[in-house]
């Protein structure tokens, strides 16, 4: 009992009530939420705080907070550089740019309430020990240790700065806000992250075909216009089609042609792989290479066909190639399509006078 506890508290602490392999799978989706977020929030702070900083030279009483707007300013907008530029290439960065955002974040309000604000009771600080844990999304445990960090820091400085009547209603603020903050944080962060979860599913089954799974139809619709633009020099396109599927099914029973199809589209993505590879219909799949060599698409499309054959099954391929400038994708598919039904309409008139001849 104590030990699944421990694990449930665990699987809490580390991956807000999600299981490891979910949490993982959408790692990426965090990152980029995380990263539009820091973009967001660094752009406007480093706008409100550069005008406040120009402020300061025409309204005396805001003259003391000039240091502290001058380095905010300079310290939002260099996150907002490394948000819009750096952290695309790189998750990790996003994930250490977070970690930086909310330490700043932080630090600005202790500022506020220790330093500029020390006669009167912090409010700038307690706001942020709510709305800091919910903004961005990250482990939980993480989250709770860096807010009761920065409350032990601020109560700590409280105490050897500010008047000894505002110290106790300043700590109890802070302790019962730092633990509503990583409440709220906590359990706003596993509803986000559920929402992703289900949001990853259903993109997976929109996009899989369940039989083969590989990429379906609606993928492919979907990923139409973006294929060209990952090819620098040129692009690639394997048309296939299963030879003998209704004659299997009709013969053996949909099983078997169920088998010969997972077989066939099993050898596809090994050879073309499985983000550019699509089942279109029944029987007919098509796959892209960017940017092949030479003999690439010969080469592959030999081997496809052998370890096809090997296994008693027929297909027949065709392939066609652009160059990256301008590609019709449209064109490359159908001029692949028209070499495939080529190959088809021989196997069959081959296969045909070859039954005819045994009768």
């Amino acid at each position: 009992m104590l030990g699944k506890i421990l694990s449930n508290v665990r699987n809490i602490l580390f991956f807000a009530d999600i299981d490891h392999l979910s949490y993982s799978r959408i790692t990426p989706k965090i990152c980029r939420t995380n990263r539009v977020l820091i973009t967001v929030f660094s752009g406007v702070a480093a706008a409100l705080l550069t005008s406040f900083y120009f402020v300061t030279y025409y309204v005396e009483a805001t003259r003391v907070n000039r240091p502290v707007y001058e380095l905010g300013a300079a310290f939002s907008i260099g996150l907002f550089i490394c948000a819009k530029f750096l952290a695309k290439r790189f998750d990790r960065i996003t994930t250490s740019l977070v970690h930086i955002a909310v330490a700043s974040f932080y630090v600005y309000g202790i500022l506020i309430g220790t330093v500029i604000g020390r006669d009167h009771t912090a409010v700038t600080f307690m706001v942020l020990l709510v709305f800091m844990p919910v903004l961005f999304i990250d482990r939980p445990l993480h989250t709770i240790l860096t807010s009761f960090f920065y409350t032990a820091i601020f109560i700590i400085l409280s105490h050897l700065l500010k008047p000894s009547y505002i110290v106790p209603m300043d700590t109890v603020n802070a302790v019962t806000f730092s633990i509503l903050g990583a409440i709220s944080g906590t359990i706003i962060n596993h509803m986000k992250l559920r929402g992703y979860v289900v949001e990853k599913m259903l993109h997976e089954i929109s996009r899989n075909d369940k039989l083969t799974q590989m990429n379906n139809r609606n993928a492919y619709e979907l990923d139409h216009d973006m294929i060209p633009r990952d090819a620098r020099r040129m692009l690639g396109c394997v048309y296939i089609d299963v030879n003998d599927l209704k004659r299997i099914n009709d013969t053996y029973g949909h099983e078997r042609g169920d088998e010969m199809l997972k077989y066939v589209a099993a050898q596809i993505m090994n050879y073309f792989g499985k983000q550019y590879s699509y089942r279109v219909g029944g029987d007919e799949f098509i796959a892209f290479i960017h940017d092949p060599g030479e003999l690439e698409i010969i080469e592959k499309v030999r081997g496809l066909v052998r370890s096809v054959e090997k296994a008693g099954y027929h297909i027949a391929v065709g392939s066609s190639t652009d160059k990256a400038r301008n590609i019709d994708i449209d064109k490359l598919v159908t001029n692949a399509e028209v070499i495939m039904y080529r190959e088809k309409k021989y196997y069959h008139e081959k296969h045909d006078h070859k039954h005819k001849h045994n009768k």
